[in-house]
């Protein structure tokens, strides 16, 4: 993987910065803070995959997302360049995306304590849903799955100490 990043950095044209790796799960990602040859402060993700694995929406979805709705004015970092390669029978994706300066909310993907968000954040976050929403153009055709009772995943009466939502793999 580092063989394979090194590799996309130099076909971006940028420098990745020492001491900031971090790896994904299973070894499967890879990134590091870069900067641009202008000296712009960048993030460089890799991504690997089985060749035959390598589309759909979770290969494809910073693409489609830059060309949906860009940096959505600041809120999201802008994609600014993509390269791909393939060795082995793995095919990888560098994402190079702009480094936003903003801190960091939360270390952790489940939030551990409250935020204390100003109120502002949570206007720019109302402008930036209403965006994204689904009565807007959504050229990257992706579709929501709301699973209700009856469907299979959701038992019709849950009952006293049972979780709503079974948890097994879709």
């Amino acid at each position: 993987m580092r063989s394979h990043h090194a590799r996309a950095a130099t076909a971006l044209d940028i420098l990745t910065e020492q001491g900031g790796e971090f790896w994904g799960w299973a070894g499967r990602t890879l990134g590091a803070p870069a900067r641009t040859a202008a000296g712009a402060p960048a993030w460089l993700g890799l991504v690997s995959a089985p060749e035959a694995k390598a589309s759909g929406n979770l290969w494809e979805g910073a693409l489609d997302a830059q060309r949906a709705f860009g940096d959505l004015d600041g809120h999201r970092p802008a994609l600014l360049g993509a390269h791909d390669a393939v060795d082995d029978g793995t095919t990888y994706r560098a994402e190079l995306s702009a480094r936003l300066d903003q801190p960091v909310l939360s270390d952790d993907p489940i939030l551990q304590h409250d935020l204390q968000l100003p109120d502002f954040w949570w206007a720019d976050i109302a402008g930036v849903l209403e965006k994204v929403s689904p009565g807007r153009h959504r050229p990257d055709r992706r579709t929501a799955a709301v699973h209700g009772p009856g469907h299979p995943r959701v038992p019709r009466h849950p009952g006293p100490g049972r979780a709503l939502l079974d948890h097994s793999p879709c």
